[in-house]
């Protein structure tokens, strides 16, 4: 979220949203397939891949044409290329250009729901996510620390404390007395 995040800490603005049908770059954008789902092709370098996406979407012929055989020209062409992408795209389910995107060795994800990354095998696999037991909730499924260290991992070890459960450790540590902690719960100001 940092391209989302750094206009507002610099600027005090949001950031304005990029048009999917007017990007400059038509490899690096997504693409609605034929089963509603979306897909985000992220190829940047587009010289790198054009080649085996011209294969990969059945168009081999667009590799060596005029309009589009350079990566500035696709980047000019972008106007063009959007919508005859749209139209391929949609040929095919998400799952399906996954698997395309696979054999092609190009860079395509299915864009996905929260729902459906809190349940992916691979986000899981990848520890983006852990379990803990708490108390009052039973096993709980959070997100894991992003941060990662090789030495000194960071880990998720149990949820956030319940209301009052480490009142008595704070006000010990602020050089209340068990008598001032005993009175506070007496009169209802801690519990």
């Amino acid at each position: 979220m940092s391209m989302d995040i750094q206009p507002a800490l610099c600027l005090g603005q949001e950031r304005s949203l990029t048009d999917r049908r007017t990007v400059s770059n038509a490899l690096w954008n997504s693409y609605q397939a034929k089963d509603g789902k979306w897909v985000m092709l992220v190829m940047p370098q587009t010289d790198r891949y054009w080649p085996s996406f011209c294969k990969a979407i059945g168009k081999p012929e667009w590799e060596k044409d005029p309009r589009f055989d350079s990566h500035m020209k696709r980047i000019q062409e972008n106007l063009t290329l959007i919508p005859m992408f749209e139209e391929i795209i949609a040929s095919k389910t998400a799952a399906e250009w996954e698997e395309i995107a696979q054999e092609y060795d190009l860079v395509l994800g299915r864009i996905q729901t929260p729902l459906e990354v809190a349940n992916d095998p691979q986000a899981w696999e990848n520890d983006f996510f852990t379990e803990v037991d708490y108390p009052i909730a039973g096993r709980l499924r959070l997100l894991s620390s992003p941060v990662k260290f090789s030495k000194m991992p960071a880990s998720v070890r149990f949820g956030a404390p319940q209301l009052g459960q480490q009142t008595e450790d704070v006000l010990l540590g602020l050089d209340y007395t068990w008598d001032d902690i005993a009175r506070m719960k007496n009169e209802g100001v801690i519990i």
